[in-house]
């Protein structure tokens, strides 16, 4: 009776450990998981993706990508596939806007985004991977950039991000005086792009210069009205000056006075000046005060007259200068005389003198004014 009862309990058992395999069986399923690429088996008892996922302890989040969709039920043998989003900052010529995408390469991610960046430069290779971590890069945009220095323009490409980039990778030096327009730190814009440079340089310098000595006058009693004597000399003295001078484009447009050293004084000049008054003298009219230069007008009057101021030969032309009675007469000869032979030597070259003034130089003796 009792080996029956073990014995039924041992059917029992058996057949309740052939039913538990078979539902085991049943409700075990082995999937295929891909994660970001990575496939690993997975055995579960779920019944949808999400199960599977569950079973592995993976959990996902709005930008991550799951197919089939986490309530799809789930089939023995079926592949499920998980990508996970990642960040792509992308700086383009210093403007920075953020992108999410589950492509794990540059590349990928720059087309699922529509970002065809043709002719860029970029920071990291196209197919450089994209961690979970995400990813920085910058985009350099080919851009014409002109160059204008005085009124002239230079194009070139450049991939620079700055207007000061622009400048270096273009090898035109600039410092912190050059007019650099606009600012070294502006961004460039794609396309065209100018930027005018006026070269600015700053220089001081030293110069030596004099400073002038002054006039010291004192009268004196003992010296004629006009008359002047100098007593001692003056003497200049000199001074080291230092000035700052701007150029633009090479050329000097301002010049500053910094400072000045004094480096030997001005001597003053002395001078004495006459107060005794002049005695004046009488001129009597009969005879002029010695005028003009006597030895040229005696050249002449040897080459016309002999040196004879008393010529008269009858050809209509008087006196050591051959005036005509017209010519003696115009210039006031005749209150000297009725022509010139019967004034003196002296009267003479008076009224000749006044000849030469008016009419210009000793014209009016053609051939002998040439011995003055």
């Amino acid at each position: 009776m009792r080996k029956s009862i073990i014995a039924v309990v041992g059917a029992t058992a058996a057949i309740a450990v052939v039913g538990g395999s078979v539902a085991y069986a049943s409700k075990s399923k082995t999937v295929s998981l891909s994660i970001d690429g990575q496939v690993q088996k997975v055995h579960t008892f779920g019944s949808t993706v999400a199960d599977a996922l569950k079973a592995k302890d993976i959990q996902v989040g709005d930008r991550d990508l799951v197919a089939p969709a986490l309530d799809a039920k789930l089939q023995d043998g079926q592949e499920i596939a998980v990508q996970y989003g990642r960040q792509l900052t992308v700086n383009q010529d210093g403007t920075k806007k953020n992108f999410w995408t589950t492509a794990d390469s540059v590349n990928e991610a720059l087309t699922d985004l529509g970002l065809r960046y043709d002719g860029a430069f970029l920071s990291t290779s196209r197919s450089a991977p994209i961690g979970r971590e995400g990813l920085s890069l910058e985009v350099r945009t080919p851009k014409t950039v002109q160059f204008v220095r005085q009124g002239k323009v230079v194009s070139v490409k450049s991939m620079a991000m700055t207007v000061g980039e622009a400048l270096t990778g273009a090898k035109v030096g600039y410092d912190k005086d050059d007019r650099i327009t606009p600012a070294v730190a502006t961004a460039l814009k794609p396309g065209v792009n100018r930027i005018t440079v006026v070269k600015v340089d700053v220089k001081k310098v030293t110069k030596t210069e004099s400073i002038a000595f002054d006039k010291v006058e004192t009268k004196s009693a003992t010296l004629t009205e006009g008359e002047k004597k100098t007593t001692k000399p003056g003497k200049a003295g000199s001074m080291t000056v230092d000035y700052l001078l701007t150029y633009v484009d090479g050329k000097l447009v301002t010049t500053k006075k910094l400072a000045s050293k004094t480096v030997s004084e001005a001597v003053d000049e002395l001078v004495t000046v006459g107060t005794k008054p002049k005695v004046e003298e009488e001129t009597s009219e009969d005879e002029p005060p010695a005028s003009g230069n006597a030895g040229a007008w005696d050249r002449i009057a040897e080459c016309e007259s002999g040196g004879n101021w008393q010529a008269n030969t009858g050809n209509g032309y008087y006196g050591g200068l051959q005036f005509s009675h017209g010519t003696w007469v115009a210039f006031g000869g005749d209150k000297y005389a009725t022509n010139a032979h019967q004034a003196s030597k002296a009267q003479q070259i008076a009224i000749a003198e006044k000849v030469r003034a008016a009419r210009g130089s000793y014209g009016d003796w053609p051939v002998c004014g040439k011995r003055a």
